[in-house]
């Protein structure tokens, strides 16, 4: 049987599509067929080989879409009360009005993603790694790079988002600039 994923390598596009696919598509029309992989890669253990690639698939989609700026869609596959956080030090580059709050369902989810963005005129952010502690969770870690909206600076941050996953759909983004913290949060390494 196949170790579970841990740290596991994301191929990513080098461009985003600026279009969606079909299947995202049909997907936004379709909201209960759009969760359906993740209700699925929820219900498989993860030693599971389908389970393994329906996460990194699920990641590659959503950071496309993310990077895309279709927030329409990403909320498609997002509860209705979802919580979106970030922890980390408010010197680091992360918007001093995001640390240590938490937004909450698809308005807060829009507020947030809207102050991370307005700070940066540019801002990609690339999946890197994927980690599977089980359950309805998966940890991602990411490369963000951009440049700040007011100093004109190139920002390179390198992080992680613990998704928590609600009948397929994502009831929890906790965002984190120490691997540690998130790799204990995710409950991996104990």
């Amino acid at each position: 049987m196949a170790d579970p994923l841990l740290r596991h390598p994301v191929r990513y596009r080098a461009k985003t599509r600026k279009r969606r696919t079909l299947l995202e598509a049909i997907g936004a029309r379709s909201p209960r067929l759009a969760s359906a992989p993740t209700v699925l890669m929820c219900g498989l253990g993860p030693r599971s080989r389908l389970r393994r690639l329906l996460a990194l698939w699920w990641v590659q989609i959503s950071y496309e879409i993310v990077n895309r700026r279709d927030f329409d869609l990403a909320l498609v596959g997002t509860h209705p009360e979802t919580r979106i956080s970030w922890t980390g030090d408010v010197h680091e580059a992360i918007p001093p009005d995001l640390v240590g709050r938490e937004f909450r369902g698809h308005e807060g989810w829009r507020r947030a993603w809207s102050a991370w963005l307005d700070a940066f005129e540019d801002l990609t952010i690339r999946p890197a790694e994927v980690s599977d502690p089980g359950g309805n969770r998966l940890l991602v870690g990411f490369r963000s790079v951009g440049r700040g909206t007011a100093s004109g600076i190139p920002v390179e941050q390198f992080g992680f988002t613990l998704y928590t996953f609600e009948d397929g759909l994502v009831a929890r983004q906790q965002f984190f600039t120490d691997r540690e913290q998130a790799e204990r949060e995710a409950g991996l390494g104990e």
